[in-house]
């Protein structure tokens, strides 16, 4: 994992105003013929830009738009939509994904029984997964599981401690290792998930047979660079060849053991050395399942192709585990960071049960990827991985409780690594002083989310039944409305400002069978407990008003007043 990652994204914006919610739709244009083949547009090939998503979501974060994945074919689907009733469009639409995902096209244009696990059954997503509360931690914390249990409230940890060979990152041990870990996690009651980096190996890997293994460009050069946080190179290797096999009998080994599941980092074809990949085993491969030359077909169809096969991939590692032990619930999540085609959730998603995102500490993106992920992930639960850049800082605390926050009151799942990483190229992998033992700000901001979280499970994962409009939104302030099982409606308000929000005095047009009379304040900061009045309105606008709001209220239905 590449710890500075920038995660882009459309900031939510436009409900600071008192508009209705408005969500542009999105969908894949149906394959077209180009030079005798037929172009079918897989998933990532789009993006979604959201007014107010599907959480029911006001913000005013800010408005810098960044650069869209969309071509100029997408983005006039996009404005021949916006601004119309969607129900008919949502409908051909969910026609066209279903075609277009259920089919592998060929050169000539029939259709082509393939690999497209995309199109198989979801994986069952295991319950421990929704509203999980992950650390990235070290082999060497087995002597801290209490501590992290009990004090920092962790459910799932990702041991980042590698049996095999490295990235030239991840820390390296053995099996015996990460089996005792599994063990003594299991016995604290924490769910445990390895790792594994899906694409790249330290230079010492690449000797003997690996060096067949490799991605290569158009002219057979491997795909190999020099990253700025470790010390020597990496080599990026190809999923159609014996570097997938080497991944699934990991995958089963690491079942054996007990583990509960797998992160597989880094999964991409790579562009440091040109496009990829061109290596023997993908033109086998190409011309087996597509009939076509890999080096003459359009780009389109090679790169759809690529991404399909990376998703199988992907779907391999679970049926290793699953096929390992077919007693046990397994979760399988790949990392999705940054703008590229191929790691992207469109790509992944299907083939997961668990959505994951890295983005860098900017909690306004973090804000618009929760929600855009779990929107084009298919509502699995996500995992946001919450990095803050370089060394930590005592404000550092600050902006990993606007970030914890952003993250939950959204839906999502937050990641933290107990350990900052190290940007010292000389010692690769994670800091011995930047840890959420050592830092008491970054500390207390994962316990006291992570225990709000644990205290209030089914408020904090409750899914959304309507989309309301809101009025008075100040910039900086987001609000999520959403309802649980159990029929209570639960409104987060996060501010996600640089300073604290002194008063808030916002309006929410609900309907009118849901307007709450009575509301009750929580809060993940104990000790603070500003001053609000809740005026219900049947009719039309409810209206909260809140007095000294810090960072995270959350206001639930039928608690009383206080």
């Amino acid at each position: 994992m590449f710890p500075a990652a920038e995660a882009t994204g459309h900031p939510i914006s436009g409900m600071g105003h008192g508009q209705d919610a408005v969500t542009e739709a999105t969908g894949h244009p149906t394959g077209r013929a180009r030079g005798g083949w037929v172009v079918d547009e897989v998933a990532g090939r789009y993006d979604r830009r959201s007014h107010a998503g599907p959480f029911g979501v006001a913000s005013r974060e800010g408005t810098d738009e960044r650069e869209s994945v969309l071509d100029a074919r997408d983005t006039a689907i996009l404005e021949g939509l916006s601004g119309r009733s969607l129900g008919g469009h949502w409908v051909l639409l969910a026609g066209l994904l279903l075609f277009q995902t259920t089919f592998v096209w060929a050169k000539d244009g029939t259709t082509r029984a393939g690999r497209d696990l995309s199109a198989s059954d979801p994986i069952p997503v295991p319950q421990w997964a929704r509203g999980a509360r992950v650390l990235g931690v070290r082999y060497e914390d087995i002597s801290r599981l209490e501590e992290l249990r009990k004090a920092y409230h962790a459910s799932v940890l990702i041991l980042y401690h590698v049996p095999e060979v490295s990235n030239g990152w991840c820390p390296q041990g053995t099996w015996e290792e990460v089996e005792k870990f599994v063990k003594a996690a299991h016995d604290h009651g924490f769910k445990v998930m390895g790792y594994l980096d899906g694409t790249y190996a330290e230079e010492k890997f690449h000797t003997g047979e690996h060096k067949d293994w490799v991605q290569r460009n158009r002219k057979g050069e491997p795909e190999h660079y020099q990253p700025e946080h470790i010390r020597q190179h990496r080599y990026c290797y190809c999923f159609n060849g014996p570097w997938h096999d080497r991944w699934v009998r990991i995958a089963e080994r690491e079942a054996k053991i007990g583990m509960d599941g797998m992160f597989v980092d880094n999964p991409d074809y790579m562009a440091k050395c040109g496009e990829s990949c061109f290596c023997s085993h993908c033109q086998r491969r190409f011309r087996q399942e597509k009939g076509g030359d890999l080096f003459t077909a359009p780009d389109e169809v090679r790169r759809n192709w690529l991404s399909q096969c990376l998703g199988w991939h992907v779907r391999d590692v679970y049926n290793a585990l699953k096929r390992t032990r077919p007693d046990k619930e397994f979760a399988i999540t790949s990392n999705t960071c940054g703008p590229s085609r191929h790691r992207s959730m469109g790509v992944l998603g299907p083939n997961e049960n668990v959505l994951f995102r890295e983005a860098s500490g900017r909690h306004p993106d973090c804000r618009a990827m929760v929600e855009r992920d779990q929107f084009d992930g298919g509502r699995k639960p996500l995992w946001f991985i919450l990095t803050t850049g370089k060394k930590w800082t005592p404000e550092t605390g600050r902006l990993y409780e606007c970030l914890l926050a952003s993250v939950v009151s959204a839906g999502g799942c937050p990641m933290v690594w107990a350990h900052n990483y190290s940007d010292d190229p000389n010692r690769p992998g994670f800091s011995t002083t930047d840890t959420i033992f050592a830092h008491a700000e970054v500390g207390r901001a994962v316990a006291e989310c992570f225990g709000f979280m644990e205290q209030h499970l089914e408020r904090v994962t409750a899914e959304t039944f309507f989309r309301p409009s809101f009025k008075g939104v100040p910039k900086g302030v987001s609000v999520t409305v959403s309802r649980t099982e159990g029929d209570e409606v639960v409104i987060h308000v996060v501010s996600v400002a640089p300073g604290d929000v002194a008063d808030l005095d916002l309006r929410i047009r609900l309907p009118w069978w849901v307007a709450p009379a009575k509301l009750a304040r929580f809060s993940p900061h104990p000790t603070e407990d500003p001053t609000f009045i809740w005026t219900p309105d049947a009719t039309g606008w409810s209206r909260l008003q809140v007095k000294k709001m810090r960072v995270w209220d959350m206001y639930v239905s039928d608690g009383g007043e206080r």
